[in-house]
């Protein structure tokens, strides 16, 4: 990781992110966050499914039963495939792509993303976000951003939509909206609909 990534608020929670744009001059937005779940409850979920299919193996060879035996190894399995596949969502492979965004110098800077340059925000840019889905085809927040002629310029980051419903939209809505207010630059839309009312606090 580069020295200038390591310098920037690396938020790893909504919550974390909303606090980091409230306080800090740059913020890294990582082009997927974190589910948030605990890596280590995950892995050991997983170890705890491998543990019992050994724990039948050892019994099937004692027994010569068959059936234990396919139940034993199926276990193991699902067990090693929950602990990779949580690891896998706790830490997605896009936690070092991203966007440094300066409010100061109203800049969005690609860090590891090709095809894209440094882009100046200006007034004909706007920030907009809707329910979509990230890289695993999961329920997550798309924030993005916009240009008022060229349409979506850029996703900025895959949000995973969490278990609180409409406490993650309103978490996110305010995200949005500290973004855009430091950015100097519009939002486009809500996603509490047109007669949410806004938190300022």
């Amino acid at each position: 990781m580069s020295a200038v990534m390591r310098q920037l608020a690396h938020p790893r929670t909504l919550h974390g992110l909303v606090a980091a744009v409230e306080q800090q001059s740059r913020v890294w937005l990582p082009l997927q966050m974190a589910t948030g779940g605990s890596m280590l409850f995950s892995v050991l979920v997983g170890a705890a499914m491998a543990g019992l299919g050994l724990w039948l193996l050892h019994v099937a060879s004692a027994e010569n039963d068959g059936s234990l035996l396919l139940q034993g190894i199926c276990l193991i399995g699902c067990g090693v495939f929950v602990a990779t596949r949580n690891v896998q969502r706790t830490w997605p492979p896009n936690r070092h792509r991203g966007w440094e965004v300066n409010f100061e110098q109203r800049t969005l800077t690609p860090v590891w993303l090709s095809g894209y340059s440094t882009i100046s925000l200006g007034p004909d840019f706007s920030l907009g976000c809707y329910l979509g889905s990230d890289v695993d085809q999961q329920p997550a927040w798309l924030l993005e951003l916009r240009h008022v002629r060229r349409g979506p310029v850029a996703t900025l980051m895959m949000v995973p939509v969490g278990g609180r419903g409409v406490g993650d939209a309103r978490m996110m809505d305010r995200c949005v909206d500290r973004l855009a207010e430091r950015l100097g630059i519009r939002r486009s839309g809500s996603l509490l609909g047109p007669t949410k009312t806004r938190q300022t606090s």
